[in-house]
């Protein structure tokens, strides 16, 4: 891609389920953002604070939009 910013957007808890450790992936990616839900948010942050990811949690689907204005600034 041309685009002067590369953005990855991550809307997940970040839980891993099955496979290998997201962390190798994440640190690849020139910036992530993860939107994560305010109700589970502890694999989310960790995985944010393990690759220099930006962090937001959200509440449900409205707040998603206002998370992002913050995030992407």
């Amino acid at each position: 891609s041309r685009a002067a910013r590369k953005l990855t957007v991550l809307l997940s808890d970040a839980e891993v389920t099955t496979g290998d450790d997201p962390t190798a992936v994440a640190r690849s990616l020139e910036e992530l953002t993860i939107l994560a839900p305010e109700d589970q948010p502890e694999h989310a942050r960790a995985l944010a604070a393990s690759c220099g990811a930006r962090i937001a949690e959200v509440g449900g689907p409205f707040s998603v939009l206002d998370a992002l204005r913050i995030l992407v600034q």
